[in-house]
């Protein structure tokens, strides 16, 4: 079964919340915000600062998104757990890159899949039975 908490996910310990009995895995899938660096509200910016701010002072022009990245990679290295969230790509163009990967695999986490975007206009109209 699944437990759903309630709160700013950025701002909360995760492993106070999905703190995993004995012999357990965990997963971790989420749609997070797409909010680009230039449209983050300034509650949105202290949430990027506060996850990436202990870790290193080039972090301002990272997506909201990124902060889950990052926040699930650092609970993927101390519990049994596999995360996946959605996110554009631009985490994975420009600035991001050197940004953001570095400290993901400094981690000692890696990616196990990722998807090639698509539009959505070549998406089935109607679920195959």
């Amino acid at each position: 079964g699944g437990h759903i908490h309630t709160g700013n996910a950025l701002r909360i310990d995760w492993a106070e919340v999905c703190l995993p009995p004995s012999n357990t895995e965990i997963y971790l899938v989420g749609n997070p915000p797409y909010q680009g660096a230039k449209r983050q509200s300034k509650e949105q910016k202290k949430d990027l600062s506060q996850v990436f701010a202990p870790l290193t002072k080039r972090f301002k022009n990272l997506d909201y998104v990124a902060a889950w990245y990052m926040k699930g990679a650092q609970y993927c290295a101390s519990h049994p757990a596999e995360c996946a969230f959605v996110a554009t790509n631009s985490l994975c163009q420009g600035d991001s890159v050197g940004l953001l990967w570095p400290l993901i695999f400094d981690c000692g986490v890696e990616i196990s899949f990722a998807h090639q975007s698509f539009n959505g206009k070549t998406l089935p109209q109607t679920m195959p039975e």
